[in-house]
């Protein structure tokens, strides 16, 4: 029996291309996203995006979400959804 297994990843090691290699080999990658690393097309225009916003992209298998603070954040994940969930403070 295989057991899944979940890999995280810095932003050095991670793309769209390797999660969904690795997710064919029954593991889930989850990591932040550089840009010069194969980011997709439509998350690479954030220069419009003010703090609190959120884009997510999914091609079925792999979900690429972008989220600005003071910074942009990229993570990828082939275990999660883009579902979100509001705290208030």
């Amino acid at each position: 029996m295989f057991l899944w297994h979940s890999l995280y990843m810095d932003n050095f090691y991670n793309s769209v291309r390797l999660s969904e290699f690795l997710l064919e080999h029954k593991v889930y990658t989850i990591g932040t996203l550089s840009s010069h690393r194969g980011e997709p097309c439509k998350i690479c225009d954030l220069d419009r995006m003010s703090t609190g916003d959120v884009i997510a992209r999914k091609n079925g298998k792999v979900l690429v979400l972008a989220w600005k603070d003071k910074r942009v954040v990229k993570v990828i994940s082939t275990k999660h959804n883009a579902s979100m969930t509001m705290i208030a403070r």
